[in-house]
């Protein structure tokens, strides 16, 4: 009994560990968030410059941020509500890691180390291409293409994270998912079926979004289910109502567009 007790309890510390790397992978993609709607903003500012037709989405931009969105003693930032700051859950995460098996700590930690390079890098051409847009004349074509390298340059870093984060999302579902979890396994049906989702939507692919949606549908009555056939305390609740209700407005944006092909003009590419 005892033995059985001490092995739930280094899973579960286990566990606590692993969720370390998550908080810290989520709030990075906070971070790029909102890195991301001052790039499309730049973007937009260049369009005007090329005959394209551009919809300011937020008015936005590194005056109204602290020097570093992903970290620093200036980010107090309050889009960080519900969690610390990237490099702060980085160094958390990297400290807690020493307790996990070497080969997996060290690979969680390259993979760490990697991303808040890359984040650097994104927070730092935020601030170059203001720098060359106030140094150079727009009106001139070559200028512009100037803008287009920093951009193009953004985006090879989103990506670059993009694979670093399924990788670290892969090892740590790997080494921390519980096996036979409903509620977990229904969870990652839900995830896998938005994000097929986005794809088709991508390709403009309109029965692929039809039937991923009524899949949708029938996976979130399925976890509406689960959750109130079980009781669970108040965090874990909290967490799990608010996928219900994430998906919910999901299913709402979809349904019009599927009826109407509405698309809210702020969530149209760029311009």
């Amino acid at each position: 009994m005892i033995n059985t007790c001490s092995g739930q309890d280094r899973q579960e510390e286990k566990i606590d560990l692993l969720n370390n790397y998550i908080e810290f992978l989520n709030a990075s993609v906070h971070g790029l968030s909102i890195a991301q709607v001052i790039f499309v903003n730049y973007n937009k500012v260049i369009n005007k410059y090329v005959d394209i037709n551009s919809h300011e989405l937020t008015q936005i931009s590194n005056k109204d941020l602290p020097q570093n969105i992903f970290g620093g003693t200036d980010s107090y930032l309050n889009f960080y509500d519900q969690s610390d700051t990237p490099e702060a859950l980085a160094e958390i995460a990297k400290e807690g890691g020493l307790q996990l098996q070497i080969r997996l700590s060290s690979t969680l930690n390259f993979y760490t180390d990697n991303i808040i390079s890359i984040l650097k890098e994104i927070n730092q051409i935020r601030f170059d291409v203001e720098d060359y847009i106030k140094d150079h004349d727009l009106n001139d074509r070559e200028a512009i293409y100037g803008v287009y390298e920093y951009l193009e340059r953004a985006t090879v870093l989103f990506n670059e994270y993009s694979s670093a984060h399924l990788s670290m999302v892969e090892l740590l579902f790997n080494n921390g998912i519980p096996k036979d979890n409903t509620v977990v396994e229904t969870m990652l049906n839900l995830h896998t079926t938005n994000k097929m989702i986005l794809s088709y939507l991508r390709r403009n692919e309109g029965k692929g979004v039809d039937d991923k949606l009524r899949q949708l549908k029938t996976q979130v009555d399925e976890f509406r289910r689960l959750v109130d056939n079980n009781t669970y305390d108040a965090q874990n609740t909290e967490y799990l109502n608010d996928i219900l209700i994430k998906n919910n407005a999901i299913i709402k944006k979809l349904d019009d567009y599927v009826t109407t092909a509405y698309v809210p003009l702020e969530d149209e590419a760029y311009g």
